[in-house]
Formats: structure tokens, sequence, C-alpha cells
């Protein structure tokens, strides 16, 4: 099982991926929708990063990419059974992951707006 700083360290590098391959996905991320356990308001949900989504259920996504996986090992997205079993430990991962990501949104806002001046 992933550890807190382990999930915390993969949300970093996650995100200096998605600077490579989706220029201002930041911006793009509507932060009061987003949430780790849902395929349509993850990170990646939100990005229609290799999602096929179903029109009868927008929340059932199918996600097959080769750069951005978005596995929970990479911090994108909170796996209901994977993660654990007990329930608190689940919503302490969403929340922590949802927290991280929302971080590292303001990092990147924040840059932007000092280089805009």
């Amino acid at each position: 099982m992933l550890t807190l700083e382990m999930m915390r360290n993969n949300v970093r590098t996650s995100a200096v991926l998605l600077d490579s391959e989706v220029p201002s996905w930041h911006d793009k991320i509507n932060t009061e929708k987003l949430d780790m356990m849902s395929f349509a308001n993850c990170i990646c949900g939100q990005l229609g990063i290799g999602a096929e989504n179903n029109p009868d259920d927008p929340d059932e996504c199918n996600y097959a990419s080769d750069t951005l996986d978005m596995s929970y090992t990479r911090g994108f997205f909170i796996d209901d059974y994977i993660v654990a079993t007990n329930f608190d430990v689940k919503e302490v991962n969403r929340i922590k992951l949802k927290e991280w990501w929302l971080e590292e949104i303001a990092q990147r806002k924040q840059v932007e707006n000092v280089i805009r001046g």
C-alpha cells in the first residue's frame, strides 16, 4: 500500500508530467468539482486524458493512455478497491489527494501571476 508521503510525491511528479504533456492543465480543472474518486471529475477525467466517456453514465470512463496513467500510483485517482478496504483510510486518501492537487494548481497559478506581473 502507498504511504501518504509516497502519494504526495506521486502527485508532484504527475503535476510535472502534466506541465509537459498538457500545457495550462491547471487552468482547465474545475476545483469545485474535483473529486479524486470520480472518473469524470478527477484530474484526468476533467482533462479528458485517454477517456472515452460513456454518455449513459458520465462517471464511467475508459482510460487508456500510455503516457498519463490514471491509476492511483500516479495520484490521479483513488481506486475504491485498491487503496483501502477501510472507509476512514479511503476518505483520508481522497481528501489528501485533492488537497495536494489543489496545492499544485495554486502554485502554477501563482507563477503565472508573477510572470504576467
